[in-house]
This record gives C-alpha cells, sequence and structure tokens, in this order.
C-alpha cells in the first residue's frame, strides 16, 4: 500500500504594517464621519420620550487626535446615569 502524503499547512500570512495602517485609517475616517453629522433629535424606543445627546470623547491609542461624537441618551429611561453625568460636569 503506498503511503499517503501528509497534508500540508500553510502558514497564515502574517499582519504587516500596511494592513494595519489601512485598519487605522479607516477607523479614522470613520470616527471623522460620525463626528461631522449632526445629531438627529429623536425619541426613544422604549418609552417615546424625546432623547438628548451627549458628546463623548473618543481616541486611538498612540494617537493625538480625538473626536466628539454625540451619543443619543433618554432622560427618562437612563436618569440615572444621566443624572451621575450631570454632577460630574457641574464639577
Amino acid at each position: 500500500m503506498a503511503k499517503q502524503a501528509s497534508p500540508t499547512h500553510a502558514k497564515a500570512p502574517a499582519v504587516g504594517n500596511s494592513v494595519k495602517k489601512n485598519w487605522k485609517i479607516e477607523i479614522e475616517t470613520l470616527l471623522d464621519t460620525i463626528s461631522a453629522q449632526l445629531p438627529a433629535a429623536h425619541r426613544c424606543e422604549n418609552c417615546g420620550f424625546e432623547m438628548i445627546n451627549i458628546d463623548v470623547l473618543f481616541f486611538l491609542a498612540n494617537n493625538q487626535r480625538g473626536w466628539n461624537i454625540p451619543l443619543s441618551i433618554c432622560t427618562k429611561c437612563n436618569r440615572e446615569k444621566y443624572l451621575k453625568f450631570i454632577s460630574r460636569q457641574a464639577t
């Protein structure tokens, strides 16, 4: 009986710097796009109360850029979180 050759296991290609740079550029482009958009007024899906937008600072490690991204919050459903946020802003 002939001996069958064992299957070869090809190594996965190493992730190079160019791939990492492409991901970084794509993430920065996404953050640029989101931060440039005006926040839309909308209502909470849970209770129908009007939602407010709170600017949250996003940044990438080893990067000196930052992005203010508006995140929507319902002051009725998330009242405790909203009050904690407001009290931190006041100090």
